[in-house]
């Protein structure tokens, strides 16, 4: 079963938790077959939500 998506989770974690920003986000992205369109697009979402740091595992790409 896919996950909702590293910036799906990042946005439902800035609702949950009530801030703004999120400094790190660490885990598997599940982006190793996606397209470079789809990559680029994550981190120009993960950068507008405010994430500093990154720290990827398997299946990020």
């Amino acid at each position: 079963m896919p996950h909702a998506g590293i910036v799906n989770i990042v946005e439902k974690a800035l609702t949950v938790v009530g801030v703004e920003k999120v400094r790190a986000v660490i885990g598997g992205f599940h982006l190793v077959e996606a397209s470079d369109e789809r990559v680029k697009n994550t981190i120009t979402a993960l950068r507008r939500l405010g994430v500093k740091e990154v720290y990827t595992g398997h299946c990020t790409g």
